[in-house]
């Protein structure tokens, strides 16, 4: 797994991206929630699920260009829909909804 600091109104401030198969079907499971400002990105994913999980976060569904489709509350043990056009899937901490239309900056990832 790859760390990358993102700069200027980030959506988040610290983003932890799944290089791996193993990385992405892991996802969150087993790991301790999110803190403000953090996010686990998942590429080249449409929707995700949160069996195995002990707490809520938000699956922030991101297009090719990496702006917000839609963003669900995933509540543990549960079965995400996927959703038309989502490239990947942007796991966050609960707090504020990013808009729908909200574009993320990803040039050094």
């Amino acid at each position: 797994m790859r760390v990358v600091e993102i700069e200027a109104e980030p959506l988040v401030e610290r983003l932890m991206i799944a290089e791996t198969l193993w990385a992405q079907i892991r996802g969150l499971l087993g790991r301790p929630p999110l803190r403000p400002g953090e996010g686990f990105l998942i590429r080249h994913c449409n929707s995700v699920h949160s069996f195995g999980m002990r707490y809520p976060f938000l699956a922030v569904h991101l297009d090719k260009d990496y702006v917000v489709l839609k963003t669900v509350l995933m509540q543990p043990s549960r079965f995400g829909r996927r959703v038309r056009g989502a490239r990947s899937v942007l796991e966050l901490p609960l707090g504020p909804i990013p808009a729908t239309g909200y574009r993320m900056h990803l040039d050094a990832a």
